[in-house]
């Protein structure tokens, strides 16, 4: 009988009375035979702790911040106090899995494959990973690559889903995971593992990453977010350079920031109003092939579509 590694879900959850039930019930829809799922709310004024005390099942516990600790803290408790599992996922309490062998078919990959640190699934593109990455097809769904080889050209690849993504528990610990108060926290700590070992890109598509009115992402071009957001991207490299080349680093480091510049931008063209977003888009335009795919998108969303 093989002996499967605990797999935690955790949850972190503040003012989703709406959406806890779901995120909690697609957890524990997953086959996986060994895992738990940790709801930690972050002192809602709401009823999103009762609705999630609601469900009755021996693999949930449910639990309360004393005080609000935000989004990022409340991940950190939940990482290092709550969930005990050898293997970690984090699902927001406004998003959900789709996939019901999510779980279990990430643990039988990674069970082959000793040295990876983290499984990143809902990768839309492996064709596009290949193209930018030293890796290697494990079948048609799984690319595995050395980690630093795929932050180094993660500016080509542009995609990151933490719903998607079981990492390494112990390792997560040591390298000081949710540390920075960022809206790319799950990102730059993720990433930290890349140094560590190798990673795993999987195309298949098993959670849905739900953008609301209460989403921290709105806020992500807001010039303060940028800052910490770029701080926490410093503090990754630093964390790298422990082990690896400095000079990589810092080429890694000019790579994130920007591709988060570029991101940012795109943020505002489409959620200010036409008028300034047209007058912002072609102030800021540079002759490049990013800014002018963005201006084509642009022109067409949202003056011809009206969107």
């Amino acid at each position: 009988m093989k002996a499967w590694p605990k797999v935690s879900v955790q949850i972190p959850c503040y003012r989703q009375e709406n959406e806890i039930i779901r995120a909690i019930q697609s957890a524990l829809s997953q086959d996986y035979p060994n895992l738990e799922v940790v709801v930690c709310d972050d002192r809602s004024p709401d009823s999103t702790f009762q609705q999630a005390q609601s469900i009755e099942d021996p693999r949930l516990s449910v639990h309360q911040n004393v005080q609000n600790l935000g989004r990022v803290g409340n991940y950190r408790r939940l990482l290092y106090e709550l969930v005990s599992g050898e293997w970690v996922v984090n699902l927001d309490g406004d998003d959900w899995f789709t996939d019901v062998q999510f779980i279990s078919r990430a643990m039988e990959v990674l069970l082959k494959h000793p040295d990876v640190v983290f499984y990143h699934a809902n990768q839309k593109n492996l064709k596009a990973v290949k193209k930018y990455c030293q890796s290697e097809y494990i079948d048609e769904h799984h690319l595995k690559m050395d980690g630093m080889n795929y932050l180094t050209n993660h500016h080509f690849v542009r995609y990151f889903n933490h719903l998607s993504t079981i990492y390494n528990r112990s390792l997560a610990m040591k390298a000081n995971f949710y540390s920075m108060d960022a809206l790319n926290a799950d990102f730059t700590s993720i990433m930290r593992l890349c140094c560590h070992g190798a990673i795993i890109q999987s195309n298949y598509s098993v959670g849905t990453w739900n953008l609301n009115a209460g989403s921290a992402s709105l806020k992500y071009f807001e010039d303060s977010e940028m800052n910490k957001n770029k701080m926490a991207l410093s503090a990754l490299t630093d964390y790298l350079s422990l082990t690896q080349d400095p000079s990589i680093c810092k080429v890694i480091l000019n790579n994130l920031i920007s591709l988060q510049d570029y991101f940012c931008f795109q943020a505002k063209m489409l959620l200010l109003p036409k008028f300034e977003a047209f007058k912002l888009l072609f102030k800021q335009f540079r002759f490049r092939k990013d800014y002018f795919q963005l201006l084509l998108f642009f022109v067409y969303k949202r003056l011809f579509l009206g969107k």
